[in-house]
């Protein structure tokens, strides 16, 4: 025989009831939802010095217009072939309506002249997109140098991620 306590009101010593954030139950700072988003698409590239869509996306929708996204971009597979320049970065959101840059710069991966150079990179920032209603957020990335393409995801083996994690304010 199973029995379930379910418990409705504390109530405290000194007459007071506690509340779910006093008991550390939710509230300020803490992590409301997270969403993942997996991309394996291979041969995404550019030569374009211009900031490009990736088509890589993640949604969430902020319970609260005072809520802040944790965005997370861990790119597993950037790749450039015999250039010079840099792989740019960048998060996009389309909050404010249309898609805008949202990362601060970015991050880039940079090339030296005739080599073939591939690897990973990572952004972390905090945007505060005061709405409740449902925010995407992009990978953009471009090209400022000479030679072949650059390439924001390479191989379809390898992962790159995007992760939004909602933080309570």
């Amino acid at each position: 025989m199973s029995s379930e306590l379910r418990v409705d009101t504390i109530k405290l010593a000194n007459g007071n009831t506690a509340t779910a954030s006093g008991l550390g139950i939710g509230g300020v700072g803490k992590i409301g939802q997270v969403v993942f988003s997996a991309f394996n698409t291979a041969n995404v590239n550019t030569t374009s010095s211009s900031y490009v869509a990736t088509g890589h996306i993640a949604s969430i929708t902020p319970v609260a217009t005072s809520s802040k996204i944790l965005v997370s971009l861990n790119m597993g597979d950037g790749f450039m072939s015999e250039t010079t320049g840099n792989l740019g970065v960048r998060m996009y959101s389309n909050s404010s309506g249309s898609y805008a840059d949202v990362s601060g710069g970015g991050f880039r991966i940079r090339s030296a002249p005739n080599a073939i150079n591939t690897g990973a990179g990572s952004l972390m920032i905090v945007h505060s997109p005061n709405s409740t209603s449902s925010v995407s957020y992009q990978a953009y990335f471009n090209y400022d140098g000479s030679g072949n393409s650059v390439y924001y995801q390479n191989n379809g083996g390898f992962q790159t991620t995007i992760t939004l994690m909602e933080v309570l304010a």
